[in-house]
């Protein structure tokens, strides 16, 4: 008896130790190869906007040769949602999103924009997708060449940056002011948030994820793995206890007969 309950409680032990490390994955879930734009107040006519960082000697994640562009054209998928007759907020669902494509050139005002800072859409060779939402949030996704370097590598590199408020045809419409994010080799969702010319930078290294939604899913999968396992438990102690009855009585019985 002794010997079961030493390994139930070693077998509860362990799945404890794996279920708070599935939690701890869930806290620290984040996407390094991307950078989240999210803005408001932009200039009338604004379609998208994109990342400028600051200009630096023998950019090693590249500026064409003689100052050209490594990019001759950058393809950006825009997602425009439209809401029916009486919407009422996305818990309704009464919207549709129609998808197309904004085509940018090398000759555009934002691959040849340069007031010390310049696109990553063009002017670096890092991004391998653009998508761009303006429903009731706007916000944009630079999906980055795994290859090529994590958001916070990008960061650390450059060290300052800007957000470009452009046009359908890549004009550049207004400039934020210059912001210097934290420098850091942590893991991170990067959150770039532009409110007309202001700017800042949220590095959420997933932290909090765990307090929110992952928190009440990895909890309920706890609960759902705990129960059936102490049920288990319990059903083979009550067995354990019952057999252990059982000898004694045979054993009292089987004295009794012989004295």
């Amino acid at each position: 008896m002794k010997a079961f309950i030493k390994s139930f409680i070693a077998v509860l032990f362990t799945l404890t130790m794996c279920i708070f490390g599935s939690m701890n994955a869930y806290a620290w879930a984040y996407n390094d190869y991307s950078f989240t734009i999210m803005y408001s107040n932009a200039p009338e006519g604004t379609a998208f906007a994109d990342i400028l960082f600051k200009n630096a000697e023998d950019d090693k994640y590249g500026i064409g040769k003689d100052g050209e562009s490594p990019c001759s054209s950058v393809d950006l998928k825009h997602f425009e949602e439209e809401t029916k007759e009486g919407y009422d907020g996305y818990n309704h669902h009464d919207y549709t999103v129609q998808e197309r494509t904004i085509k940018l050139n090398k000759d555009c005002g934002l691959a040849k924009y340069d007031d010390g800072y310049t696109s990553l859409m063009f002017k670096r060779d890092l991004a391998t997708a653009y998508s761009t939402s303006d429903g009731e949030y706007i916000f944009e996704t630079i999906v980055l060449d795994d290859k090529a370097a994590k958001n916070t590598e990008i960061s650390n590199y450059y060290g300052s940056l800007k957000v470009a408020y452009c046009d359908e045809k890549g004009n550049v419409l207004m400039v934020t002011e210059a912001y210097e994010p934290e420098i850091t080799d942590k893991p991170t969702n990067y959150y770039v948030k532009a409110d007309g010319q202001t700017l800042k930078c949220t590095l959420d290294h997933g932290v909090d994820i765990g307090k929110g939604l992952s928190f009440f899913l990895v909890v309920g999968t706890i609960i759902k793995i705990l129960i059936p396992v102490t049920i288990v438990a319990i059903i083979l102690i009550v067995v354990q206890v019952n057999r252990k009855r059982e000898k004694e009585k045979y054993f009292n019985e089987y004295n009794d007969e012989r004295f």
